[in-house]
């Protein structure tokens, strides 16, 4: 057997090695891409932190399998559909990349999902818990004032759980709802605001009654223990008292 027919059958043997290999990595990618019934697909997730309105570089995403029946909704598929778009909110590593999390303006209104607003405060208004807040914190929006009902001042929370756009030193923009834009404007004509920091894992809305000064009061109460009933004093009664002298009786009146 010449040289040219033994290198012929060792090529021969190569090729049909590497069809052999490539055929069973692909059934084993079929065996556990089917394992317990679970189908996996190609999911895009972030490989390092994103902070809002960052553009999205290849190097930021990666691809990784996931059962698709545990995706949630608009989970992208391939990096091409996220490269070069911006970042709506911080994105952590690991956690996936989905169409509502990226927007194609890197300006802060393209941070502003549908249906939503930016408010700006002042920071001045806001005491000394603004210098701690910074964007994507969570706050409570509180307002002190003259309440309709009463006379003194009274303190009592008009926003929960809102989100801040972004902070600078003199302005906190705020994402709020177009309802929620109506009472932070109401409050900050009312009276002075502040602002409270939360825990951005605690969501939990607490419901709190208002809180009056000491001095204040509801007028009708304080009304009522004011209003008070005036009784004249009685008329002084005249009183006859005989007074003798020997044998003479004189009567003297006297005024009770």
């Amino acid at each position: 057997m010449d040289r040219r027919r033994l290198l012929l059958i060792g090529l021969a043997a190569i090729l049909l090695g590497g069809l052999l290999s490539v055929l069973t990595y692909r059934r084993l990618q079929q065996r556990t891409a089917t394992d317990n019934g679970k189908q996996f697909v190609s999911v895009v997730i972030a490989a390092n932190d994103i902070v809002p309105s960052q553009k999205i570089a290849a190097s930021d995403l990666m691809i990784v399998s996931y059962p698709r029946e545990l995706l949630p909704d608009h989970v992208l598929d391939t990096k091409i559909k996220a490269v070069g778009l911006f970042a709506m909110l911080r994105i952590s590593k690991g956690d996936f990349v989905s169409a509502s999390k990226l927007t194609p303006d890197g300006g802060l209104s393209g941070r502003i999902p549908p249906s939503m607003r930016a408010a700006s405060v002042s920071i001045n208004d806001l005491a000394p818990v603004s210098g701690f807040v910074t964007a994507d914190s969570l706050v409570d929006v509180l307002v002190t004032g003259h309440a309709p009902d009463h006379d003194g001042l009274q303190t009592r929370t008009v926003l929960q759980k809102v989100q801040v756009l972004a902070a600078d030193t003199k302005v906190l923009t705020l994402l709020v709802s177009p309802e929620d834009a109506e009472r932070l404007a109401l409050a900050m004509h009312e009276g002075r605001i502040q602002l409270l920091l939360r825990n951005p894992r605690d969501v939990a809305e607490v419901e709190t009654p208002p809180v009056s000064d000491s001095c204040g009061g509801a007028p009708k109460q304080r009304a009522k223990l004011l209003k008070l009933k005036y009784v004249p004093n009685p008329a002084p009664q005249e009183i006859d008292i005989d007074v003798y002298r020997g044998h003479n009786k004189d009567t003297v009146k006297f005024k009770q």
